[in-house]
């Protein structure tokens, strides 16, 4: 352990396997991408941390034990060479700044929960150390897939578009539910609505307060899996940010809602 220790000190990196067995533990399964020409043992891996200015933005990277880096560098001061190295090689990242996780990511081979797992415990001691609380940012991966699903299925699956269903058919709903229907199935099909030329603004004002409801319902249905990540180490929804993700990627796999969850524990 002392051994480990002062070769931690030494290079500023973590070697898990040495370290942290229940870390090591929850790495059992994953295995070294095959384009590494000289792979290190199996399970084994590095956690790099870029940025140790307090409150200002962090990155985590999980790299294969054999690929280096600088030790101490900022995100400024990383260079394009280190940037094409990191994003070859990366099995997993996840961002950081003021007291916020965000952007948790990892290979399409690997389980985000067990390679962003440590990245998360990490960027927790180190953020908590700043004294507000931690909280994160959880994108909504595959929400628009599911309300479509949904909608096409008469509201199997959601209860919130059940309802929806039935009081725009009993017509019990305000006078602006037809409007509340074309909108959110409009967001979730990229389609726009009748009378439109384009899904915007006002599609999204228009299905502001359902989206919303979806929004949180699906992030309760265990598919979103960095609300997964979070919540496997004690986070709790707070609330749902409308369009905190404005990018026309997000705006299609998620309405551009995203979670705000706060660590409890």
């Amino acid at each position: 352990m002392r051994l480990c220790l002062r070769l931690y000190l030494r290079t500023g990196y973590r070697a898990l396997s040495s370290v942290d067995e229940s870390i090591k533990e929850s790495f059992v399964d994953v295995q070294v991408p095959a384009f590494i020409q000289k792979p290190s043992p199996k399970g084994k891996y590095r956690l790099h941390v870029i940025g140790n200015k307090p409150f200002r933005p962090r990155e985590y990277y999980l790299l294969p034990l054999n690929v280096k880096l600088p030790k101490g560098k900022n995100p400024e001061d990383v260079t394009v060479a280190e940037r094409t190295i990191i994003n070859k090689y990366k099995i997993a990242s996840l961002f950081s700044h003021r007291t916020v996780l965000l952007g948790a990511n990892c290979s399409k081979e690997y389980s985000l929960l067990k390679t962003c797992g440590p990245l998360v415990d990490r960027a927790i001691k180190e953020l908590e150390i700043q004294g507000d609380q931690v909280q994160a940012w959880a994108a909504l991966d595959g929400l628009c897939d599911w309300v479509a699903n949904s909608l096409e299925k008469n509201g199997e699956g959601s209860e919130v578009i059940s309802r929806l269903l039935e009081q725009h058919v009993n017509g019990t709903g305000d006078e602006n539910e037809t409007d509340v229907m074309e909108a959110i199935r409009s967001i979730a099909t990229g389609i726009p609505r009748p009378g439109h030329a384009v899904v915007g603004e006002g599609t999204f004002r228009d299905g502001e307060k359902a989206w919303i409801e979806l929004s949180k319902e699906f992030g309760e249905t265990g598919l979103a899996e960095e609300v997964e990540l979070y919540r496997s180490r004690g986070a709790e929804i707070a609330e749902v940010m409308h369009l905190a993700d404005r990018s026309p990627s997000y705006l299609k796999r998620a309405g551009g809602a995203m979670l705000r969850m706060f660590f409890l524990t």
